[in-house]
């Protein structure tokens, strides 16, 4: 938000979106539920979501952050960091695969990132304004993006949660 351009929700509100979506989905005969986050700011709030709605509902219902099952095959692939960060290596990589169009490289010229996400300097969870600790709102190297990264990385993505899928053991109540 501090940086302008953003939409956010209180969390009320997205507990309640999110909480309306899985409902709907199981009325519409689901059985089995994976919720995929694309944003890491999310995951507190969806952690303690999944328990509720799982109890409520009485199904199985998974929550997976989309660079998380791949996350070897993303530190292969990356060529400055390890994982995702924020408008990084991996998340303009993944752009300029998806929508080109949307990426000015020559930007990239006139920011000095830190080349890490600002959460993982401490083992004591502070919240910070993206803004304080990233001007540009970037952290990572995404100079160092390219096309076909991004199409590896999403591809790597893709296979590592079709095959949690398809493996079932995430399933198990055990």
């Amino acid at each position: 938000m501090s940086l302008g351009g953003t939409l956010t929700l209180d969390l009320r509100t997205f507990l309640d979106l999110v909480r309306g979506i899985v409902r709907s989905v199981v009325r519409n005969g689901f059985k089995k539920i994976l919720l995929l986050n694309g944003h890491g700011g999310n995951m507190t709030a969806l952690n303690a979501l999944v328990g509720d709605l799982s109890a409520e509902l009485a199904l199985p219902i998974a929550l997976a952050i989309y660079w998380i099952p791949p996350q070897k095959e993303f530190a292969e692939i990356l060529e400055e960091q390890l994982s995702v960060a924020h408008a990084c290596e991996a998340e303009t990589s993944m752009l300029l695969a998806l929508r080109p169009d949307l990426v000015d490289m020559s930007r990239l010229d006139h920011i000095d990132p830190p080349r890490e996400w600002a959460g993982v300097r401490s083992d004591v969870y502070v919240w910070q304004s993206v803004a304080d600790w990233s001007p540009s709102g970037v952290a990572g190297v995404p100079k160092a993006a390219s096309s076909d990264k991004g199409e590896r990385l999403l591809k790597a993505a893709a296979e590592a949660l079709a095959s949690r899928l398809r493996d079932g053991a995430m399933w198990s109540r055990r």
